[in-house]
């Protein structure tokens, strides 16, 4: 059985190995590819965004401007907040009374999400059915002490369809004195196109590093998207002015680099390009916000970090590599987890995805490589460990139907 139980992830580059090391933030609740691009890679923009923009989450409807193309819309909605649900106690927590939400006859895709200051320490999704009663895993994304936001997002894999009809779910708390918490849903509805697209905003902090390297790393992801039927348009760099974005921590709940992701459109996948991540020894690649981000909402979780000055082999930025790092990320942001974990113990909930088990791990040192793994996910694009010998392009049906899915999907 697939199940995993981490959110976020970074990529590590190694001094010493030919390799890309990518380890989990346990703690928290976390290549040369054929075809035509779908999209093209922008230039310098030419205007600057400001870094200390906050963007708050849409209570209604979503605009045109938030909408998805082809005959799908998305749009976010409030569904409750600390003033509308009743705990009582169960089994040593307080629950929440069962609540409800109703998704259309032509729904594509959600996702449920939780925030505010309760969240995390105190508060966290209890359970979720979909109108069959089919339960719903609730734990893919956790709510770890520390966060602030956590979600559910329907589908994660293609046997649990975003189905119309009443959805029911209960919340749990550690805590009876709950002051600041929202739940939204982002919806998207309609007939989806045949073919996959995205639309992905590049930014860029600092001024250590040309644009050009973005550029370049963007039409790295703008091919490997295109090799499995995704077809991606990407807007021209954004330079992000202000000092204190050059570097910035890699906790998104930080409020710095909350301040420098909130710049995010909340209809495209953002990915912030930075010249180093704080507090993580300076080899860290990429982080994502979540399994999946904040999709369809503005704010902290609305984005991918990728660390520039890591993917610098020998004095020259690789931005072959840091294209693969940015569409490994942007894979965790719209709903991908990892295949198979270091450990071969924990694996993705996909059912076609092919696990590596702990008896790969041929050396004995208890972390599983592309090489131990090759017959199995060692080459998928969602492996945990990163190779510059084995072309880990791949993704399988049941990926691609998620990342179709998805609500920030055209």
């Amino acid at each position: 059985m697939h199940n995993t139980y981490q959110i976020f992830d970074y990529k590590k580059l190694s001094a010493i190995l030919p390799a890309l090391w990518i380890a989990l933030v346990v703690a928290a609740c976390s290549g040369g590819g054929d075809g035509n691009g779908g999209g093209s890679t922008g230039s310098a923009a030419s205007s600057t965004a400001s870094g200390s923009t906050t963007s708050g989450s849409t209570t209604s409807a979503a605009p045109a401007a938030a909408g998805t193309a082809s005959g799908t819309t998305l749009s976010v909605t409030t569904l409750g907040d600390q003033s509308t649900y009743r705990f009582i106690s169960q089994g040593g927590f307080l629950v929440s009374e069962e609540t409800t939400f109703s998704m259309p006859a032509d729904v594509v895709s959600f996702v449920i999400h939780l925030t505010g200051t309760d969240v995390g320490s105190r508060l966290t999704f209890n359970s979720m059915t979909n109108p069959q009663g089919t339960p719903v895993d609730v734990t893919l994304s956790g709510c770890p002490p520390g966060e602030t936001y956590c979600n559910v997002m329907l589908p994660y894999k293609p046997q649990l369809a975003a189905t119309s009809g009443t959805w029911r779910y209960r919340l749990q708390s550690r805590s009876s004195n709950l002051t600041s918490f929202t739940v939204k849903s982002s919806v998207r509805s309609g007939t989806p196109p045949a073919a996959t697209k995205w639309t992905v905003q590049p930014y860029m902090t600092g001024t250590q590093y040309n644009p050009t390297v973005v550029e370049a790393a963007m039409s790295r992801f703008v091919t490997v998207a295109a090799k499995n039927s995704i077809n991606v348009s990407v807007n021209s760099v954004a330079r992000i002015s202000g000092s204190q974005y050059a570097t910035v921590s890699a906790d998104f709940t930080n409020s710095t680099t909350k301040a420098m992701v909130s710049n995010g459109a909340s209809n495209v996948v953002n990915l912030f390009f930075v010249e180093d991540l704080r507090g993580t020894g300076g080899s860290t690649l990429g982080m994502a916000a979540g399994i999946p981000g904040s999709l369809g909402i503005a704010g902290s979780h609305n984005g991918v970090l990728i660390n520039i000055s890591a993917h610098e082999i020998g004095g020259q930025v690789n931005t072959s590599i840091m294209g693969d790092t940015a569409i490994h990320e942007a894979g965790h942001f719209l709903g991908l987890y990892h295949t198979t974990e270091s450990d071969g113990l924990t694996h993705d909930p996909l059912a076609d995805t092919p696990e590596c088990t702990v008896t790969q791990d041929t050396n004995n040192d208890g972390s599983l490589t592309p090489n131990e793994c090759r017959n199995f996910d060692g080459a998928n694009l969602m492996f945990w460990l990163a190779s510059t010998t084995i072309d880990q392009t791949v993704l399988t049906a049941d990926q691609k139907a998620i990342l179709r899915a998805t609500p920030l999907a055209q």
